[in-house]
């Protein structure tokens, strides 16, 4: 896919807190150690931090009778889906395979679950919708994953406790649901392939996740992985960054199965809990 509109901005806050009944051992960043594949969970809080700039054409909602729609730019802002994720977490990266450091391995989004809370900064879970001559509709908003069109990137492990993000286009489906008139139309659109008829661009922009540092280590064959802020700097006409999403990782990345792994470097903790706190940007 191409790269040439990156004017996104990915920023995560890992917190994470681990309850321990005995000891952890934690081990170190040597060169040849074995990062084991499994899944990294995240939460998105609903506190307007995850945002994306929308620019919607005249058209773009349908109507019944038919009408067109006015145009909409809007800053829409997303939290994780707590109806959908009851018990469970909004986004999950799963990486399949070990890596043994350093080294890349692939990563592959297998869950996205938003939906929006709020509008150019003001909290609220509906978008108001105008067409001439007809009643104004508010539209519930919901983000999620493409069911057509993967996405996938790369996850670098580097000696030292290090890591980046390769290039890792995130495709988004957005569905756009009436509350007030049942007899309108679901609106529903892929990130990737939603035209404005007008101009032939896409409508909606980029996401990649390309970029974005972390820090990892290991405890007790569970590999944990802090992620920093990142952003490419981009604007929009008023000043703001297009792009945000500030995740939370709730617990470590747990490991479908047993992994070889060096004798331990590092040292013991007696700790019963071990809180961890965000990395800065």
């Amino acid at each position: 896919m191409s790269l040439k509109r990156r004017y996104h901005v990915f920023t995560i806050l890992c917190v994470l807190v681990v309850s321990v009944g005995g000891i952890l051992t934690w081990r170190g960043f040597a060169q040849g150690t074995i990062v084991p594949a499994g899944l990294d969970e995240f939460d998105t809080p609903n506190d307007l931090t995850t945002n994306e700039n929308w620019n919607l054409p005249a058209g773009f909602f349908p109507h019944n009778p038919p009408a067109v729609s006015n145009a909409i730019s809007v800053r829409v802002s997303f939290g994780g889906d707590a109806s959908e994720c009851a018990g469970d977490h909004d986004t999950t990266i799963c990486r399949p395979l070990d890596v043994v450091v350093p080294g890349d391995t692939p990563g592959v989004l297998t869950k996205l679950k938003l939906v929006a809370v709020g509008f150019d900064g003001v909290a609220g879970s509906t978008l108001r919708v105008s067409w001439p001559g007809y009643r104004d509709e508010l539209y519930t908003v919901t983000l999620q994953k493409s069911e057509t069109i993967p996405s996938h990137g790369t996850v670098t492990f580097n000696s030292g406790g290090t890591g980046v993000l390769g290039d890792f286009p995130i495709a988004r489906e957005v569905i756009c649901k009436p509350t007030l008139d049942p007899s309108q139309p679901i609106r529903c659109a892929e990130s990737e392939t939603e035209l404005d008829p007008a101009t032939g661009q896409r409508v909606f922009g980029d996401f990649n996740l390309r970029g974005g540092l972390f820090n990892w280590f290991l405890v007790n064959n569970h590999c944990l992985i802090f992620a920093n802020a990142h952003k490419d700097g981009r604007l929009d006409d008023h000043g703001r960054v297009v792009k945000e999403h500030n995740a939370v990782c709730p617990h470590p990345t747990p490991s479908p199965s047993a992994s070889p792994s060096p004798s331990p470097t590092g040292s013991a903790l007696p700790k019963p809990t071990a809180t961890f706190h965000p990395f800065g940007g």
